[in-house]
Formats: structure tokens, C-alpha cells, sequence
């Protein structure tokens, strides 16, 4: 009866271990079949690396892209991205039922996503970014439970975002940029997607307001929704946001001030709010926030002045404030506490005065925009000590005098932009030693002069020179044959 006993164990171990063969050889043999489907679906592969890699005659685990877990040999992750595919998406990836991470990013596919992906239970990130993908946003992606990274920029998806892809606690970044999405944003969009880390939506046409409930993604730390349709007010309750790190509201209808419950906003490096409708004056408080770099607040109709507090920003890197309605003068101390400070852009105002001396202490300074003001009295000498500048632009303002002969130590200049003021005297011949120099423009001021004395010889070692503007000046006699390289 023993013998029995152990021969029968036996066989029944024998005939297990021959079922669990035969089930992983088929599971296995499904994503051999999904992943030649998907090569067979495609209409080009100029790179070739399916066409000559996916063979029968090697490892499913082996071929290029593919990843395998180590115990059941599955396939965990496909990764085509860049390979320059053309094609449409077949329904067989949805057999990829162990597919933790999907990436066909930076490829030509078209058409749609099929609805058979929903079978990708275990998805943990979908990248489809950088298609001509068409149709709508799935509804179904709110049904996979793992999924928490789904990047689909750069295509043409229309319609709305489903409500469904909201109630994703495993939702982590969702990235839908420069697509065709319109409507509004659900009123429960942070309900109940308590790990949203970050949500790029620019370029798109989603309109109406920003959820009030959107101080409920605790947790955010990149919130972009620039390039729309958005309008109403900025929700004070972005203020609760504090782990944000990037605000970005750019070209929309915004109106009104920016509400003062930001200051509370630690973490913020980068705040956009460009080309909207806003209006008050510049905060003062965001002198306090300690790791603001970039200020981007152009074209707007923000008035009064600047506050000093802004120049008192270690971390402060570039400003923009092109284009509002602002004006007074500039602060005496501007670049003793902004040693980080490389590009000011403040053209299109009104602000008055002299700029001032310490502008020398910008040392990094690369921009120094400030046309279209009022400023007065003579170019400052100190600018020469700007190393860095490779572009000034100081046109239509009142400034007087001559170009100082310092500036010729600004050897990375690549633009000189000085027209329409009162400058006098004549064209400094040592423009010609500053190798970087595309463009000078000194239309509409008072040089003078006789041009083949005032245009010198040195002019012809402006290899890099485009562009070239003395116009409506005081200059007489015949311009002399310059042998420039103009490109």
C-alpha cells in the first residue's frame, strides 16, 4: 500500500508540475504574440530595431525594449520610445496582463487608444507622449488601480478630461500638454486623488475656473495651466498648496489681484502668471518667499512700483515685468542682495529716474531689458563691469550723453539696442573689438559726424554682425565698403 501511496504522489507531482509548465508556456507564448501583433501593426520602422531584434528565434525577454520579471518571466515593461514607429496602437498590448510600465513615446502613432488596454490591471505609468494620437481621454484609465504616471503631451486628443481619471488615489503626475482638451476642470478634481504630485495641462483649451477644492491636492508640487481658456479669479486656496514648487497660469483670461494667501507658499522657485489680465500692484511679499528664482509677470496691467523687497531676493534669477502699467524708479540698492540675478526684463513701462550705479554688483547679469520707459540722464559706466551681458536694450527712453567707452569691455555682447533716446557724440570705433556682436541699433538719436570717419574700419572684424541701424542721426557723407560677414 506504500508503494501505491508514493507512486500515485508521484505522478500527481508529475502532473502538476506538467499543468504549471504548460500554463506558464502559454502565458508566456501570449506575450510573444502581443509583442509581434504590435510589430506586425506597424507601417514603418525606419531605425529598425523590432524588424531586425523581434525574432521567435531569441528570448521574448531578450529583445530590445522588452523587460521580463525574474520569477514568472512575464513582461513587466515595453519601452519604444524614440524609434521614430509609424502605426496604430493594436489591441493585442492589452494580453500584456504583467505590464507595469508602458512607454511608446516620441513615435508616429495614430488613431486612438484601444479600449482592450483596460486590461492592464497591474499598469503602474503609461507614456504615450509625442504621437499624433487622436480621439478621447478613456474614461477607463480611472479603473486601473495602479496607475499613477500618465504622460500623453503632445498630441491630438480632444474633448474633456473624465471625471473618472479624479478618483485615482494611485495618481501621481498626469501630463496632457499642447493637446485639443476643452471644458472645465471637475469641481472635485483633488477629492480624491490624495498623491497628485503634478498636473500639466498647458496648452490646451480648458476654460472656466480653477476648483476652488484645489487646496485638497495637498501634496501638489507642480501645478501648470498655462495657455488656455481658465478665467475668473486666482483661487486663494492655492495658498494651502504648500509643497507647490512651480506655479504657472500663463496666457489666460485671469483677472484681479494676486491674492495674498500665496506668500504662504515656502517651496515656490517659479511663479507665471504672463499675458493674463491681472491688476494691483507687484506683492511685496514675494520678497519673503526664500526660494523664488523666477518671476514671469509680463503683459498685464499691473501699476505702481516695484517693491525694494524683490532686490532683496538671494535666490532671485530672472524677473519679467514687460508690458503692465508700472512706474516710479528703481531701487538705489537693486543688485546688493541679488547676486544670482541674471536676466531683467522691465521694457514696456513707465518707470523714471536714472539707472542706478550698483547695477555693477549684478555681476551674472546675461539680459538687461528696459526699453520703452521714461529713464533719464546718461548711460552709467558700470554697466562695463557686466561680463556676463549679451544683450542690452535701452531703447525709447530720455537717456543723454555719450556711449561710455567702458562698455567696450562687454566682450559676450550680442545686441546693443539704443535707439530712439537724445544720445550724442559719435559711434565708438571700439564696437568693432566685441567678437559676439549681431546687433546695434542707434536709429533715432543725435549722433553725428562725418560716416566715413564715424564708421570705422574696425566695424569690418564684425563677423557675426545681422543687423545694423543708424538711421535719423546726424551723420553725413558716404558710407565706405565694408567687408563683413553678414550672416
Amino acid at each position: 500500500m506504500e508503494i501505491i501511496f508514493s507512486i500515485s504522489s508521484l505522478t500527481l507531482t508529475l502532473l502538476l508540475l506538467k499543468i504549471v509548465s504548460s500554463a506558464t508556456l502559454s502565458n508566456f507564448t501570449t506575450d510573444q504574440n502581443a509583442l509581434l501583433a504590435f510589430k506586425t501593426s506597424l507601417t514603418s520602422d525606419p531605425l529598425s530595431p523590432l524588424t531586425k531584434n523581434w525574432s521567435t528565434n531569441t528570448p521574448t525577454c531578450s529583445w530590445v525594449g522588452v523587460s521580463c520579471g525574474f520569477k514568472h518571466r512575464r513582461v513587466t515593461a515595453l519601452n519604444v520610445s524614440g524609434y521614430q514607429l509609424v502605426g496604430n496602437i493594436p489591441p493585442h498590448l492589452g494580453n500584456l496582463t504583467f505590464l507595469r510600465s508602458l512607454d511608446i513615446s516620441s513615435n508616429n502613432f495614430t488613431g486612438v487608444i484601444p479600449s482592450e488596454l483596460f486590461k492592464l490591471r497591474r499598469l503602474e505609468e503609461m507614456n504615450m507622449g509625442f504621437n499624433n494620437l487622436t480621439g478621447e481621454i478613456p474614461p477607463w484609465f480611472g479603473g486601473l488601480p495602479q496607475l499613477q504616471y500618465i504622460y500623453l503631451s503632445n498630441n491630438s486628443f480632444s474633448g474633456s478630461i473624465p471625471n473618472a481619471l479624479f478618483n485615482m488615489s494611485s495618481l501621481m503626475e498626469i501630463d496632457m500638454r499642447d493637446n485639443r482638451l476643452s471644458g472645465t476642470l471637475s469641481d472635485d478634481i483633488c477629492s480624491n486623488t490624495p498623491n497628485l504630485r503634478n498636473m500639466y495641462l498647458t496648452g490646451n483649451q480648458f476654460s472656466g475656473e480653477i476648483p476652488a477644492n484645489i487646496y485638497k491636492c495637498r501634496g501638489m508640487e507642480d501645478l501648470r495651466l498655462g495657455g488656455n481658456l481658465f478665467n475668473g479669479s486666482i483661487p486663494s486656496e492655492i495658498g494651502s498648496l504648500s509643497m507647490l514648487s512651480h506655479l504657472s497660469l500663463f496666457s489666460n483670461h485671469f483677472t484681479g489681484v494676486i491674492p495674498s494667501e500665496l506668500f504662504k507658499l515656502r517651496r515656490l522657485e517659479e511663479m507665471n502668471m504672463e499675458f493674463n489680465n491681472l491688476t494691483g500692484e507687484i506683492p511685496p511679499w514675494f520678497g519673503a518667499l526664500p526660494q523664488l528664482q523666477y518671476i514671469y509677470l509680463r503683459n498685464n496691467s499691473f501699476s505702481g512700483s516695484v517693491p525694494s523687497a524683490l532686490f532683496n531676493m538671494s535666490s532671485l534669477i530672472e524677473i519679467d515685468m514687460r508690458y503692465n502699467r508700472l512706474s516710479g524708479t528703481l531701487s538705489d540698492d537693486i543688485c546688493s542682495n541679488t547676486p544670482n540675478l541674471r536676466n531683467m526684463f522691465f521694457t514696456g513701462n513707465q518707470f523714471s529716474g536714472e539707472i542706478p550705479a550698483n547695477i555693477y554688483k549684478c555681476r551674472g547679469m546675461e539680459q538687461l531689458r528696459l526699453g520703452g520707459n521714461l529713464f533719464n540722464g546718461s548711460i552709467p559706466t558700470e554697466i562695463g563691469s557686466l561680463s556676463m551681458l549679451s544683450h542690452l536694450s535701452l531703447f525709447s527712453n530720455h537717456f543723454t550723453g555719450v556711449i561710455p567707452s567702458e562698455l567696450f569691455k562687454l566682450r559676450r555682447l550680442e545686441e546693443m539696442n539704443m535707439g530712439f533716446n537724445n544720445l550724442t557724440g559719435e559711434i565708438p570705433p571700439w564696437f568693432g573689438g566685441l567678437p559676439q556682436l549681431q546687433y546695434i541699433y542707434l536709429g533715432n538719436n543725435s549722433f553725428s559726424g562725418s560716416i566715413p570717419s564715424t564708421i570705422p574700419k574696425e566695424f569690418g572684424n564684425l563677423t557675426s554682425l545681422r543687423g545694423l541701424d543708424f538711421s535719423s542721426n546726424f551723420l553725413s557723407g558716404k558710407f565706405r565698403m565694408l567687408y563683413i560677414n553678414c550672416k
